[in-house]
């Protein structure tokens, strides 16, 4: 007996954190964390471990679970969160740690500014609110400040900039809070590049690549001829669904024969599929708007009268990108290509007409036309005004007061040319007809075209001319190309077009490209007045136009 005795002492001196191991096993430990151990990763079930001293010296070394919690403060955080120094708390169960829960020592949640990230698509626009569906499916809401900083290409842009749809990474500088400190667009790459119908021969699974037959592509609401034959790369997670339902990438090649349609975007200059939808028994298509949505059965009416259901697997297309179903609200138009199974319709590709001056809810903006009736040093005032908002003109009772700064845009459309703040301030666009030079000079105020945002004149295009407002149509459309025409000077050519027709309260597209004139006409691009040349294409436009003369053209 004596000699355990002895021997128990001999080991709790040479190895302490046996005994304080055995201490702990089943209870918790609490202490500094030391170090965190990466899995190996020949062993399936090994998932790391941490290297923890507790506060009276003892240092010992625990395995991690597939369940095991981590915490800030609280808070759930991932264990990457959790920082070599920080003093924690681990529950131990079975001889491993059940939770690990850290404790910041100067802030509540601190971090280091930044390191938090998240990356996703955004589902959702609303005031300050962002809701963001991130890679792994899961959607959560996020919000702006003022101060929050936003940036696509490396350029400054605007919460109202933003596009449902646009693929983002938001930056926190604290574990649980919501508010974003800084948001970067990811470039263009969100944006779809074509929209095809073809046949599936073969699936090349080794190599990852389709081959198809009988390629179409949609343009102007019509399926076009593309190509003959076509050999396209595919990723194993591209999402492939067949009347509805998520089918497994590996399953692909059972499906050879059938048709397909599927979604393209442009990646560093080669086609990559973002969705894949196998064609059900008869395709049909109509170009209709949305009269009812019934979010419980996932189906809407068109005012066709006919009924369609949609789902995840649905092709939604808006603003040049892929979209959610919830895009699909009432008052949407759109062209719908559908499937029947078993008598019911399914929409399998739906490419939304409906387009506005905002980009979401958040945006304020809109545009004026009207009479210069004064010019001051930071505002200025129209009478015999109308507002284009809803697609159309009306009227504006009374004047309307814009104001102007250092970074508003004005194009002389008459002289065919940018003047400065203080060249329209201190010029002849605004007149008192009863002034004795005003008549000498024969003078009369212009008229003026006004891209504003709230009450911030952003873009000016001033005209001697009157444009009658019943003359003027609001157009949508995709540049095909841009060009300097000898006879009529800078010209477009615009795909996949639509008229609003304010008889029928919908977007009405056209079948056929549409060639409009760019003479003077004010183009505005990121808040900007550009000239012609600085379009592209593939760039979405929202203008106003008298026939074959651009006015205004937002690129969006």
């Amino acid at each position: 007996m004596r000699r355990t005795v002895i021997l128990a002492i001999i080991l709790a001196l040479l190895w302490p954190q046996l005994v304080c191991a055995a201490e702990v096993q089943g209870s918790s430990v609490e202490g500094y964390l030391q170090a965190v151990i990466a899995p190996d990763p020949n062993t399936p079930t090994d998932y790391g471990s941490v290297k923890i001293e507790a506060y009276n010296g003892t240092v010992m070394t625990l395995a991690l679970t597939a369940s095991t919690a981590y915490l800030i403060d609280g808070r759930p955080v991932k264990l990457s969160a959790i920082r070599k120094g920080m003093e924690v708390y681990g529950k131990l169960a079975g001889g491993t740690l059940a939770s690990l829960e850290a404790y910041s020592t100067v802030k509540t949640g601190y971090i280091q500014p930044g390191s938090r990230v998240v990356v996703g698509t955004i589902s959702k626009l609303e005031e300050d609110l962002i809701e963001v569906r991130r890679d792994d499916g899961r959607t959560s809401s996020y919000y702006t400040t003022p101060a929050t900083p936003i940036s696509k290409q490396g350029q400054a842009i605007n919460l109202d900039d933003l596009y449902v749809g646009d693929r983002v990474k938001l930056y926190f500088d604290e574990i649980g809070s919501g508010m974003i400190s800084r948001m970067e667009v990811q470039g263009s790459s969100v944006e779809i590049k074509n929209i095809y119908r073809a046949t599936l021969n073969t699936v090349d699974d080794t190599s990852l690549h389709l081959s198809l037959s009988d390629v179409d592509v949609l343009n102007n609401s019509l399926w076009e001829d593309s190509q003959g034959s076509w050999r396209v790369a595919y990723n194993r997670e591209l999402p492939v669904y067949v009347a509805g339902v998520k089918v497994p990438t590996r399953n692909l090649k059972y499906y050879r024969g059938r048709g397909v349609y599927l979604v393209t975007r442009d990646a560093l200059g080669k086609d990559s599929i973002d969705r894949l939808v196998v064609k059900s028994e008869y395709e049909s298509t109509y170009e209709a708007q949305i009269e009812s949505v019934n979010w419980f059965s996932d189906t809407c009416e068109l005012d066709n009268n006919k009924n369609l259901s949609f789902g995840d697997g649905t092709i939604i297309i808006r603003d040049g990108r892929l979209q959610d179903k919830f895009a699909l609200t009432t008052g949407t138009d759109a062209y719908f290509v559908t499937n029947t199974v078993g008598g019911q319709r399914i929409a399998s590709v739906v490419n939304i007409l409906s387009v506005g001056i905002n980009n979401s809810s958040i945006g304020q903006n809109c545009l004026y036309a009207g009479l210069l009736a004064d010019v001051f040093e930071d505002s200025f005032w129209l009478e015999n005004a109308y507002r284009h908002d809803d697609n159309a003109w009306q009227s504006v009772s009374g004047q309307v007061e814009l104001f102007l700064d250092n970074d508003t845009s004005i194009w002389d459309m008459d002289n065919k040319k940018l003047i400065t703040l203080a060249e329209f301030i201190g010029g002849d666009y605004s007149v008192d007809l009863g002034d004795e030079r005003t008549r000498d000079l024969d003078l009369s105020s212009w008229y003026v075209y006004v891209y504003a945002k709230g009450d911030r004149g952003a873009c000016l295009a001033l005209h001697h001319e009157e444009h009658y407002i019943d003359e003027l149509r609001t157009t949508t459309g995709t540049v095909v190309s841009v060009e300097n025409d000898a006879q009529v000077g800078w010209v477009m050519t615009l795909k996949n077009t639509s008229d609003w027709s304010e008889h029928n309260s919908q977007w009405m597209g056209k079948q056929t490209n549409l060639r409009l004139g760019l003479e003077n006409t004010l183009i505005i691009k990121n808040g900007k007045a550009v000239l012609p040349q600085s379009l592209k294409a593939g760039e979405r436009l929202y203008m106003v136009r008298n026939d074959f003369r651009v006015m205004v053209m937002l690129v969006k």
